[in-house]
């Protein structure tokens, strides 16, 4: 009954021993920078966003290293609205009315399921409609011309117009690029 027991002790020992081998093996390294292909979720309009907004995102297809997914595609995340402006109403003193949308980063959740920083930091812009361009929008429509001057801007404000910028807006499942922005380990 001795050698049973210790040949049952030694048999654990070394079955213990080996799950715990195989356990760090199993272990993933997920180096900073790894680049994920993800698509907004829904349609993004810089009229109704404000900062630390979190727009939604999804991972566009599996993200693999070495051979292993790291991020399955469908997996969700979001980005955060560092700042963001609609377009602003004309005055005199400011002829450039774009909105704009600025983002820093966000997260995304990896195979399992944790969430994982990303960076992205982008700044994105409506078009400035200046009433010394050529081509002045007043209200849906615009003015073709040389060098349209404030005058004629005038003219139209008497009418019940104004001079707007353009709002950013993008469509859902436009797709882009972000990157991890620090090392992390996954344990499959």
């Amino acid at each position: 009954m001795k050698k049973f027991i210790k040949y049952f002790c030694l048999l654990s020992l070394f079955l213990f021993c080996n799950l715990d081998v195989n356990a760090i093996s199993d272990d993933l390294s997920v180096p900073k920078g790894t680049v994920i292909p993800l698509a907004y979720s829904i349609k993004v309009n810089s009229r109704n966003v404000k900062p630390d907004d979190q727009i939604p995102v999804y991972v566009v297809k599996d993200v693999l290293v070495n051979g292993r997914v790291v991020f399955n595609k469908g997996a969700k995340g979001y980005l955060t609205v560092f700042d963001a402006r609609k377009v602003n109403a004309w005055s005199w003193t400011e002829y450039k009315k774009g909105g704009f949308i600025e983002f820093d980063g966000g997260e995304v959740a990896d195979a399992k399921g944790i969430m994982r920083k990303i960076d992205y930091n982008e700044y994105l812009k409506g078009a400035d409609l200046n009433p010394s361009s050529s081509t002045v929008y007043v209200g849906n429509s615009y003015i073709n011309g040389t060098n349209q001057n404030v005058s004629t801007v005038g003219t139209a404000f008497s009418n019940g117009y104004s001079i707007t910028g353009e709002n950013v807006i993008i469509p859902k499942d436009t797709r882009f690029r972000v990157k991890t922005s620090e090392d992390f380990i996954i344990n499959y």
